[in-house]
């Protein structure tokens, strides 16, 4: 199940923010998001096993297509699966038109900030989020 998948990878990701697990109701009312469409997810697999997803967002009026979510489950890590995943949005993007395509990530992530950097990607100034505890 995806759900499962991103809650493994989320818990590994090196990161400065915290992370509260998420419900499979706010987990499903993040995938239908109006950005995010079903023929814009990958998933990696192994035979039954899911290893990895990633997916594009498309903003619905007008703004930049990003990579909303790449994952890898530790059964697929160290396997270039995040990798494989990654270019597969790109080339999605590129065959759909996109002439660029946005990236976020945590400035502790290394292992994703080098697929990045390899794949092409130009860093963006830092930026600072601000949370407020409920």
């Amino acid at each position: 199940m995806e759900e499962a998948l991103s809650e493994e990878a989320i818990h590994d990701i090196p990161t400065t923010v915290p992370h509260s697990d998420t419900s499979f109701d706010d987990f499903m009312k993040w995938m239908r998001s109006p950005g995010l469409h079903e023929d814009r997810i990958w998933i990696a697999r192994d035979g039954d096993a899911i290893l990895g997803v990633s997916m594009l967002s498309y903003p619905p009026k007008r703004g930049v297509v990003s990579t909303d979510w790449t994952g890898v489950a530790r059964a697929g890590r160290g396997r270039g699966v995040a990798r494989a995943l990654k270019y597969e949005t790109v080339m999605q993007a590129i065959g759909l038109g996109v002439d660029k395509v946005r990236t976020d990530n945590d400035f502790k992530n290394a292992p994703i900030l080098h697929i990045n950097e390899t794949m092409g990607y130009k860093r963006r100034s830092d930026g600072i989020q601000f949370m407020r505890e409920a």
